[in-house]
């Protein structure tokens, strides 16, 4: 059968999200130190605000300036992490890039779970482990063909003629059994020959 696409993913925004919250954030640490210098320099009698040694060694003001350092660091390695993922799903398998651009690709037979999180995210489970593609603008609708496919991969198995077979063929065995017993009763003199004849004809219908 001809691999087709059933869907792909479509990506939220990660940039500028993030971006937006690397500024905001910002904007309170440089209060931060801006409002202590302020401090210190009414403190110091300085309305000139000169320099200060004070400035060096003051925890808010290294707060400040080490929190505004530390968001823009961690906004650049996020949006480097999330930023290229990308989900697509065929009728034979699941393959991508996720995190940190790591590729994926994945047979359908190979899942044996779905699920979904917080920040849009899908949740792969396989038997080595757990796969997750996160800010997926169209998460649910993913979830729900990935689930689709596993779930019709489920019910193929259970409609496969050769498991059937086996069913068909413990019968018989367990036939036999019973039929060995009432032989044994026979052979006993505990029923008769035509009670053994009535009761083989039944089990071997």
């Amino acid at each position: 059968m001809k691999e087709q696409v059933l869907i792909k993913s479509e990506r939220s925004n990660v940039k500028t999200g993030t971006i937006i919250t690397a500024i905001t954030l910002s904007i309170l640490f440089v209060g931060i130190f801006i409002m202590r210098v302020i401090q210190i320099t009414n403190w110091n009698n300085d309305p000139y605000m000169h320099w200060h040694t004070s400035y060096i060694d003051d925890p808010y003001i290294l707060f400040g300036i080490i929190g505004t350092i530390a968001v823009w660091i961690i906004a650049v390695i996020f949006i480097n992490a999330f930023s290229k993922t990308e989900l697509y799903i065929t009728n034979s398998r699941v393959y991508g890039i996720t995190i940190f651009n790591k590729r994926i690709d994945l047979p359908i037979d190979a899942i044996t779970a779905v699920g979904t999180g917080i920040f849009n995210t899908i949740s792969i489970s396989t038997a080595s482990g757990v796969i997750k593609f996160s800010y997926l603008k169209n998460r649910d609708n993913i979830h729900q063909c990935i689930n689709d496919l596993v779930i019709s991969r489920q019910q193929k198995e259970n409609n496969n003629p050769s498991t059937q077979t086996t069913i068909k063929q413990e019968i018989p065995l367990s036939n036999a059994d019973e039929l060995k017993k009432y032989k044994e009763l026979l052979d006993m003199g505990v029923i008769t020959q035509e009670e053994f004849n009535t009761k083989k004809n039944q089990l071997l219908k």
